[in-house]
């Protein structure tokens, strides 16, 4: 979808989101079928033709990045661990929570 990748940096490191983020986690999105999705969640859609049914992880730990090679499917307890061994504390509630 030429819409999503025009709202992409690219670099050669990590592909920054630049438009509309969430306010309470930080996190980029885009409206598609009338939902509101984190971009990179959309992206491993764009992927991988289906929206994943795990969390989407960054191996990066850059809440704006939707480069697919940085992305991994994670459960929370591994999101968990992921946000300590990068020294994050608070812990922002998921919209992905039951």
């Amino acid at each position: 979808m030429q819409r999503f990748w025009d709202k992409v940096n690219k670099s050669d490191d990590c592909w920054n989101w630049i438009a509309g983020l969430r306010g309470e986690t930080g996190y980029g999105c885009i409206k598609y079928e009338g939902k509101v999705i984190d971009a990179h969640r959309f992206v491993w859609f764009l992927t991988y033709g289906v929206f994943p049914k795990k969390w989407i992880l960054h191996k990066c730990n850059n809440r704006k990045c939707v480069k697919p090679d940085h992305l991994y499917e994670g459960s929370p307890a591994e999101n968990y661990w992921d946000m300590r061994r990068h020294g994050k504390d608070h812990i922002p509630q998921s919209p992905y929570q039951t």
